[in-house]
């Protein structure tokens, strides 16, 4: 029986599992670590990805790709209040959709994706000594159609079936083993990188329904990193009374200091930010050093923590169900580890908060598990009854009629009539819709279709099935039918995110032969980096990487006198200092050789 394995492909991180003998287990990467990086890195037409391509981040921001969840099956037009979290450019194309510009090459979402699922594959092959061609991949409560299908497409470029596209709040129930034992109502409170759903569920032995699930995509670590990281580029500016935030090397090392903060706060009081030659010009090095304490930080992202409690009192209201009726909550993702969140959730909920399982881990273990019982390889069973995020409906004359509304449990299929408003009227044009608003123009449009060839007759009296369903995926299907000519017309809202079959096709081969992409615009073209520069770069990276593995048996007056030595080559570097290059190669590859002798068997 081939083996299938669950994917949590998350904002910041990604995690694959295995349930195999009874047991679920999470797989390591080729690197031995649990978690890999959500990140893709270019270099010398060379893709890094995970923890080689986070490594590189610093030194190559805008060829490094990060937090590409964001953006995936999602319009350019609404992606402007996330552009300034990420380094590198993204683009629009003619049909709106994004596409990732990395020095005049082009990259979609979706094929940025699978990299990083192919990477996790490739890691369970080698882990597994099997081949893996199929997975259960796990997308917020929140994703709407467009961005269920856009990732159900990556799966397909990375070379795996995806038998099911699951919640990720629900994959998480499913890896506590919530089921069995006495009824209750649990909330799932899933505070990832970049996204946060909270989600209400019913448990009834065996049975695990999802009352009702809200969230917001844009809400994540990442927004608690860039808050951070604007205080500290506001300190370092009321500091030197420099603007540094369009220095993209500066910027990117600022980032990665406020990610470390906050993860270090949530276990300590106060910590150092320490950035020695964060940024030099003519009047010589300048540094960010200071101190930053919980709760300064608690202040900072104050607003976000309470935006993620006003989801939890829509899902409660949208659940019919009040505070006290919930026994348990559940944490999920790396972010409800902040204190701040807890302690939120804690007087909010004023009930027991489950975090028996690692946060990181847990959606892909619930993914496995649930890929395990799709196969049949598992004879643990569970029933999960889950539910649309959104209500679909069609324009009618610019106003939204919801058909199906949100919080509906699927797999679902509700049938409306409709008619028409003009005598003899032989078509009729279907705008398909998703969302809350009661204006058509403000919901995601997920696709037109027509009904032609209706049997003439005086307007309002063709009687026209229109049936919407959605399937377990969380997939769109839509038909309208003629009763009296027997005329069919659907659509199944795939690719809705602007990419053909043979778009996709092109892409897997791509990627089959690791090759890079052939779209090219020559006029954006940049000149080639110098090669001792290139040099000087690629030694700065092998010597972090030395660092990260072995900090702890430095010194701390060594560490301090390698953290400064690094920073003086990117300011070299920054201000294009050419005639230092040869002397500063020769002391990085001295200190570089030392090390490793020093540091490695």
């Amino acid at each position: 029986m081939d083996l299938v394995i669950g994917i949590d492909l998350g904002t910041t991180n990604s995690v694959s599992a295995i349930y195999d003998s009874e047991t679920c287990k999470c797989i390591p990467n080729l690197e031995g670590k649990i978690t890999t990086p959500s990140v893709v890195g270019f270099r010398k037409g060379k893709r890094l990805v995970g923890h080689s391509a986070k490594r590189q981040h610093q030194l190559h921001p805008t060829k490094t790709i990060h937090a590409i969840k964001r953006f995936i099956g999602r319009r350019y037009q609404d992606i402007q209040s996330d552009l300034p979290l990420i380094s590198y450019k993204i683009i629009p194309t003619e049909q709106d959709d994004c596409m990732i510009d990395i020095e005049g090459r082009r990259y979609t979402p979706e094929e940025i994706s699978a990299i990083i699922l192919r990477a996790l594959r490739e890691s369970a092959e080698a882990h597994l000594g099997e081949s893996i061609t199929q997975a259960v991949i796990t997308v917020p409560a929140y994703f709407n159609d467009r961005q269920r299908q856009a990732t159900k497409n990556a799966g397909a470029l990375a070379g795996l079936d995806v038998l099911r596209v699951i919640n990720e709040p629900t994959a998480a129930a499913i890896a506590y083993s919530l089921t069995g034992g006495k009824k209750k109502n649990v909330a799932i409170y899933d505070f990832g990188g970049g996204t946060f759903d909270i989600s209400i569920l019913h448990i009834d032995g065996d049975l695990a329904e999802v009352l009702s699930t809200h969230g917001d995509n844009t809400l994540g670590g990442t927004d608690v990193d860039q808050i951070l990281s604007d205080w500290l580029l506001n300190e370092f500016q009321k500091e030197h009374n420099v603007d540094i935030s369009h220095d993209p090397v500066a910027l990117q090392r600022i980032r990665d200091e406020a990610e470390r903060a906050k993860i270090e706060l949530s276990t300590r009081t106060s910590i150092q930010i320490n950035l020695p030659f964060l940024y030099t010009d003519e009047t010589g090095p300048k540094n960010l050093q200071l101190s930053l304490n919980r709760e300064t930080f608690e202040e900072l992202i104050q607003s976000l923590i309470e935006r993620t409690i006003q989801c939890c009192q829509t899902a409660l209201k949208d659940a019919k169900i009040s505070i006290s009726d919930i026994e348990e909550v559940v944490l999920v993702g790396g972010s409800s580890r902040i204190p701040l969140a807890q302690k939120k959730l804690k007087s909010f909920f004023n009930c027991k908060i489950n975090r028996s399982l690692n946060p990181d881990e847990v959606v892909a273990i619930g993914a496995a598990i649930q890929a395990s019982t799709l196969s049949g390889a598992s004879s643990k069973s569970v029933t999960l009854l889950d539910v649309t995020a959104f209500s679909l409906g069609i324009d009618t004359r610019g106003k939204f009629a919801p058909i199906i509304y949100r919080n509906t449990t699927i797999p679902t299929s509700i049938t409306r009539k409709v008619t028409t408003t003009v005598d003899n009227q032989r078509t009729l044009r279907f705008h398909v819709l998703q969302g809350e608003d009661s204006l058509s123009k403000n919901n995601t449009s997920l696709g037109i279709f027509e009904l032609t060839d209706i049997a003439p007759a005086p307007a309002g009296t063709p009687q026209i099935s229109l049936t919407f369903s959605i399937d377990t995926n969380g997939m769109v299907h839509v038909q309208a039918f003629d009763q009296k000519s027997g005329v069919r017309e659907a659509i199944t809202i795939v690719n809705s995110d602007g990419l053909s079959e043979k778009e996709l096709e092109a892409i897997k081969s791509r990627l089959d032969t690791n090759t890079e992409p052939s779209v090219h615009i020559p006029e954006e073209t940049t000149k080639e980096s110098p090669p001792l520069e290139e040099k000087i770069r690629d030694d700065l990276s092998k010597l972090q990487e030395l660092l990260n593995q072995h900090e702890e048996r430095l010194a701390e007056k060594t560490r301090f006198s390698i953290t400064k030595f690094q920073s003086q080559v990117h300011s070299l570097l920054q201000q294009k200092n050419t005639q230092t290059y040869p002397t500063v190669s020769n002391k990085l590859s001295k200190l570089l050789n030392d090390l490793t002798q020093q540091l490695t068997p």
